[in-house]
């Protein structure tokens, strides 16, 4: 009888071993899906935002789009695959300066934060984009 218990107690533990084994496995697949698909995303945001105009740049300020609401540029929703991440975005007037040249360049600072559901931020993407010469 002892024996019995013994062997059904080491056999639970080692189910729930491989249960948790599995679980932590999984979880971590699920991580490096949203790392993917927040960088994924955020490059997305970003190259929309280089493409347009410069004078139109500082229109983006703001953009926050939540989990699960992501669209393309032409309006399409994003697939399943990314309906955990949202991405904001913020721009900002900067200078970028070179003091060992003595340059000093105005220009807008875009930056573009993939976040999960938990608001924790995955990805952030920074750009430097300097103001066109008149």
């Amino acid at each position: 009888m002892i024996e019995s218990l013994t062997a059904s107690v080491v056999l639970l533990l080692a189910v729930v071993a491989a249960s948790m084994a599995l679980h932590a496995g999984r979880q971590h697949t699920l991580e490096s899906e949203d790392q993917l698909q927040a960088a994924l995303a955020a490059e997305a945001k970003l190259s929309q935002i280089l493409a347009d105009d410069y004078l139109n740049m500082k229109e983006y300020n703001g953009d926050d789009e939540p989990p699960g609401a992501m669209v393309t540029t032409n309006g399409t929703s994003y697939p399943n695959e990314a309906y955990r991440i949202g991405r904001r975005v913020t721009v900002e007037d900067h200078q970028q300066k070179f003091p060992g040249l003595g340059v000093v360049i105005d220009g807008l600072q875009i930056t573009v934060t993939a976040y999960d559901q938990d608001e924790r931020r995955v990805c952030t993407l920074t750009r430097f984009v300097p103001k066109p010469s008149q």
